[in-house]
């Protein structure tokens, strides 16, 4: 912990000038501001992050070498740390002015307090760029919730997708509509044309499905040929002119020309209704109209 009787002491702090010599060599953007924001020190990497010199940074603000509307991270963190007289460990979004480039960082800040009244009066920060990590992780979580063939939400996502939008729904008593679509003769196909052919078929359809849903709109693969769409805002009957055209426009596709009898989907659809206990109920629901639409002759929509 440091106390010191003035903020402005810190360049008579004990062995600091050794210190600073030290805190020039890590690979950390390490500063020091006083309770009103204002920085007194920083080290050689944040100044140059900051495209400036040691006499011009202090007693200015983030608000000089930040865009403002990437503050938000900064100036909350400093905030607890003035707050709690605890040391606060975030990440923080922001963009320097100097670059316009969006980083990551990994900032440590501890108070600093008042030797006589121990009222934190600044605080000392160490952050750490870690962008690359950070996109990393984002492309690891992406990969983790996408299903390689469609490019689509993969199982696992679409579960958790289909939870939080029925509870959200259920909350605000808003319609959720949702629609299970099935490619007729999958196996025959396989065993006709070809796993190749097949992959095709299934990357056409998923194509298909994001070009026709909305961004609020959520969709995935199951498994195999078959697919669940979660529309929201909507009831039933506007969820079975969605599956229609995706019907349609799946037997109007480039590997149907000329094709007899042409690829076909089958489309069951259901809506949330007040004795649905989980979003698994819609799902069930909706995968009983698609066994329908199968059984009178497939190539067709149903709702339950």
């Amino acid at each position: 912990m440091i106390e010191l009787e003035r903020i402005e002491d810190i360049y008579d702090h004990e062995h600091f000038t050794l210190h600073e010599v030290v805190l020039n060599e890590i690979g950390s953007f390490v500063f020091i501001k006083n309770r009103n924001g204002e920085y007194l020190y920083a080290n050689k990497l944040t100044l140059k992050l900051f495209n400036t010199t040691l006499d011009h940074l202090i007693g200015k603000t983030d608000h000089e070498f930040f865009q403002p509307e990437m503050l938000k991270d900064i100036l909350d963190s400093d905030r607890k740390v003035f707050e709690s007289g605890h040391s606060v460990v975030t990440e923080e979004h922001a963009v320097a002015i100097p670059d316009g480039k969006l980083k990551v960082y990994r900032a440590i800040k501890n108070p600093i307090f008042d030797s006589e009244t121990k009222e934190v009066i600044g605080l000392i920060g160490v952050s750490t760029d870690i962008t690359d990590i950070a996109e990393l992780r984002e492309q690891l979580t992406e990969l983790a919730n996408t299903d390689e063939l469609t490019q689509l939400y993969n199982r696992r996502k679409l579960w958790q997708s289909f939870s939080t939008e029925f509870n959200q729904a259920i909350k605000n008593d808003t319609p959720l509509a949702c629609i299970v679509i099935d490619v007729d003769r999958f196996k025959l196909i396989n065993d006709t044309f070809g796993h190749d052919f097949g992959d095709n078929v299934i990357v056409s359809l998923a194509k298909l499905i994001r070009s026709n849903l909305r961004k609020a709109d959520s969709c995935g693969r199951i498994g195999g040929e078959e697919f669940l769409i979660i529309v929201n805002q909507t009831d039933a009957n506007e969820a079975y002119e969605i599956a229609e055209r995706l019907r349609i426009q799946f037997s109007q596709l480039p590997f149907n020309d000329n094709r007899q009898p042409p690829l076909s989907i089958s489309c069951g659809v259901t809506e949330l209704i007040p004795e649905d206990h989980d979003f698994f109920d819609l799902y069930r629901r909706a995968d009983k109209a698609l066994y329908e639409s199968k059984n009178l002759g497939r190539n067709k929509t149903s709702i339950k």
